[in-house]
């Protein structure tokens, strides 16, 4: 991290730590879906203790090195957290969503902002001082999630389920807009630091649900400007198809299709529409049905 901020930190004044650590954690050693495939709580609430205590001496590191070096630029400083929406439909199902809440999202958000570590992280070899060790929320959103109770100690005691009504992307994710606003609003008014939109996108190789996705995604965060909630970036995730932990190189997120076996890249209509919204700096109806009949036209050659 020295090394990285004392040679770029002239180049850069947004910084993040880490990308999606309560993915990292919870994934890999409390679920054991992602590498390394333990499923041990004490291992999980171990490393989610020592990726909070990193990122709180990353921060005090990359202010001081910035302040010292004189760099130009307010220096900024946050985590990127995959953030859902859980919702639950019964009664138990609410309740078994907080718990879900909790685990997932509160732990690390506390803990990186406030240095906390809530039960059950370890206080024993990890003691990041108290203080505000975030400038921004870094909040990468794609999706949500219905909650459900069932009586499996396994799986933990829950259930994550699709809602039946709503559009899913290539991977089976549901397709919920309203989701960027409420995570944006529940955040700001918790710990009020400005927003960041590290990541949001879909996985869709055929481009048809993405311009969408985009329009509508933005219309939201469009709502929760005009509600004074500060959302200072926005990222599109992704630029080029990705590698996914999962789905290997079937995540199809980016604006630009890949051809892995031989690299070449070829823009998706979607990008069109995005580099349009970029270069005027807004997003109008007249876009939207231009874009669609550039779609139709292209589609039928």
């Amino acid at each position: 991290m020295r090394f990285a901020v004392e040679n770029l930190g002239d180049l850069a004044s947004d910084w993040v730590t880490f990308n999606e650590p309560n993915v990292y954690s919870v994934f890999g050693y409390l679920l054991g879906v992602f590498p390394p495939g333990i499923r041990k709580g004490s291992e999980a609430f171990g490393v989610m203790s020592a990726l909070i205590e990193i990122h709180c001496e990353a921060y005090r590191l990359i202010h001081e090195i910035r302040s010292k070096q004189k760099f130009a630029g307010k220096t900024m400083v946050g985590a990127a957290m995959h953030i859902r929406v859980f919702d639950g439909i019964t009664t138990v199902g609410r309740e078994t969503a907080a718990f879900v809440d909790y685990f997932f999202h509160t732990l690390f958000m506390e803990g990186m902002t406030k240095g906390r570590l809530l039960y059950p992280l370890s206080k024993k070899d990890h003691k990041p001082k108290k203080g505000l060790y975030a400038d921004f929320l870094g909040i990468n959103y794609y999706t949500r999630n219905i909650v459900e109770f069932v009586f499996d100690p396994r799986n933990y005691f829950y259930r994550l389920i699709g809602d039946k009504d709503l559009s899913k992307s290539d991977i089976g994710w549901d397709i919920y807009p309203e989701g960027i606003y409420r995570v944006c609003k529940k955040y700001y008014e918790k710990y009020k630091l400005p927003i960041f939109i590290t990541e949001n996108g879909i996985s869709d190789e055929a481009d048809s649900r993405r311009p969408d996705y985009i329009a509508d995604h933005l219309a939201f965060i469009a709502k929760a400007a005009r509600e004074g909630i500060p959302v200072e970036r926005y990222y599109h995730w992704s630029f080029l198809d990705n590698f996914e932990w999962l789905e290997g190189e079937r995540g199809n997120f980016g604006l630009y299709r890949c051809d892995f076996r031989t690299q070449k890249r070829t823009p998706r209509k979607s990008a069109g529409l995005y580099a349009a919204i970029c270069g005027k700096r807004e997003l109008t109806r007249q876009m939207i049905e231009q874009f669609k009949q550039t779609r139709e036209d292209f589609s039928n050659t």
